[in-house]
């Protein structure tokens, strides 16, 4: 007797690996600049240009903006120099079947810059990136027909929650940002994006958030500045399917695009941000585990269903510091960069250590900009089981604050995201093997008297040749029974 087949189809996710990445570029100095003496600071910022899915690989490409600032030689004020390293990087793929969607997330370990010569720096951005790649997949559930009375189904259900289509919204932001003082030149510019709403309304997706503008800049005096702004920003997208309650939304932000124009103590910034999404929705299964006959033998046909469900979803906030020994008068500027999580395994737990730096631009008691940086680490612990997998990434770093004493102290929040998914089939019988009848043993009791013991009343059923409603009708049983309990068994076959 087969069972019924009936298709799911949700996505598969083909990839989900972090790529910690060095990217290198060679920098002249133009030439009304002066000889380097001592470089004071590099900063950057990430733009994602395109993904590519060919077959058996997935790649990201886009560059790193950066702003190297140092002090001359002859020991006039800071200059500030800028460049475009190119990135590109790929991911080896097994067992795709068809192209999906990526999706990449990045974090910009850190970017640095050391003297070649007095005309040449070389300067390098360490990045860490994480490819997801999803493709269209359909699994097939078992589902039994009509039944013959005397066989019993062990069923289950399952509220799994199913990745059911994922895409990109692209927009475009232009923004005229007011500056304190007139500024000549941009030192340093970064943009995040921070999701305070995502969520699905029938067929649209929605994602309203911020811009997060942090820019250091140097005034027509010389001095050096900071600005941050919030720029707000709501969005839909349409949807392929129309969902219901039960349904939510993920999204990476990327930033695509960044034009900084300064005009009349004004900041023109031309920004384009991607929000790469994922859509879930909660569908029931129902599973037939087990069967047996009160009057004939039995043989379930076995088969595993493999479905890319998520079994948990969690996030902690930790507090990370570093304690740099250096004497300041006044921080200028504070930055920090992170690498997504690294996973252990240690007994019935996993350990995320998520390590990076953070650096500070500042006025030493002398009146001379210097510049410092240390690394943090953090290690977060979960209970996870031993067959499920686990991905994880930073979803969030919050803006980076100083404490000025003997020393300096930086301080910031990081956020962290895990993803539990299965990595075991579901047993679920597809088909049954059925016997001829037999003549019930007339000298077999029609009641059992026994103890529960740590047996199910499922398994109690199927030995005594019951049915799990005989044996709660009989103890009056609205769950599973204490192992001390003694239970009259019904035999009904």
């Amino acid at each position: 007797m087969e069972f019924e087949q009936k298709m799911i189809s949700c996505l598969r996710r083909n990839l989900w690996q972090p790529q910690n990445r060095e990217f290198t570029q060679e920098l002249r100095l133009s030439d009304e600049l002066p000889d380097i003496g001592t470089v004071l600071s590099a900063r950057g910022q990430w733009v994602m240009r395109g993904k590519e899915w060919s077959g058996d690989s997935v790649g990201i490409s886009g560059g790193v903006m950066v702003w190297v600032l140092y002090a001359p030689a002859d020991g006039d004020g800071p200059r500030c120099v800028e460049t475009w390293i190119p990135v590109q990087a790929k991911w080896p793929m097994s067992d795709s079947q068809r192209e999906g969607t990526i999706r990449a997330d990045w974090q910009l370990r850190n970017v640095e810059a050391r003297c070649v010569s007095a005309r040449k720096l070389m300067v390098r951005a360490d990045l860490s990136l994480l490819a997801e790649a999803l493709e269209p997949w359909d699994t097939e559930i078992y589902v039994p027909g009509e039944m013959d009375p005397d066989v019993q189904l062990l069923r289950n259900s399952y509220p799994a929650m199913l990745p059911k289509e994922a895409g990109e919204k692209n927009f475009q932001m232009e923004e005229e940002i007011e500056l304190p003082e007139e500024a000549g030149r941009i030192c340093a510019l970064s943009v995040d994006c921070d999701l305070s709403e995502q969520k699905v309304l029938g067929d649209k997706a929605v994602f309203r958030g911020d811009a997060l503008v942090h820019m250091l800049y140097e005034d027509s005096q010389g001095q050096l500045h900071t600005v941050d702004q919030s720029l707000p920003f709501s969005q839909f997208t349409e949807l392929d399917n129309d969902y219901g309650k039960d349904a939510s939304v993920c999204a990476m932000m990327a930033v695509t695009g960044l034009e900084p124009e300064l005009t009349e103590g004004k900041m023109l910034l031309k920004c384009g941000l991607v929000a790469q999404y994922v859509v879930w929705e909660q569908e029931l299964l129902e599973l037939v585990e087990d069967a047996y006959s009160l009057s004939r033998q039995v043989t379930p046909m076995m088969d595993g269903a493999m479905l890319p469900m998520e079994l948990d979803r969690c996030r902690n906030t930790l507090r990370c510091q570093v304690q740099l020994p250096v004497e300041a008068r006044r921080v200028v500027d504070l930055w920090a960069g992170g690498e997504q999580p690294r996973v252990r395994r240690a007994g019935g737990l996993v350990e995320l250590e998520l390590t990076g730096h953070m650096g500070a631009l500042y006025m030493d008691p002398e009146g001379q900009l210097r510049s410092c940086s240390g690394q943090w680490s953090h290690v977060w612990e979960l209970p996870v089981s031993e067959d499920a997998a686990v991905l994880a990434q930073i979803v969030d770093m919050s803006t980076p604050e100083a404490k000025i004493g003997d020393d300096m102290t930086i301080e910031m929040d990081v956020t962290g995201q895990v993803l539990t998914v299965p990595q075991q089939r579901m047993p679920m019988v597809k088909g049954l093997e059925l016997g001829e009848k037999t003549v019930p043993d007339g000298l077999r009791p029609s009641v059992i008297l026994r103890k529960a013991g740590n047996a199910t009343l499922w398994e109690l059923a199927k030995a005594s040749r019951s049915t799990v409603d005989a044996i709660r009708s009989a103890n009056h049983l609205e769950q599973e029974p204490p192992e001390d309990r003694m239970l009259l068994i019904p035999v009904c076959g």
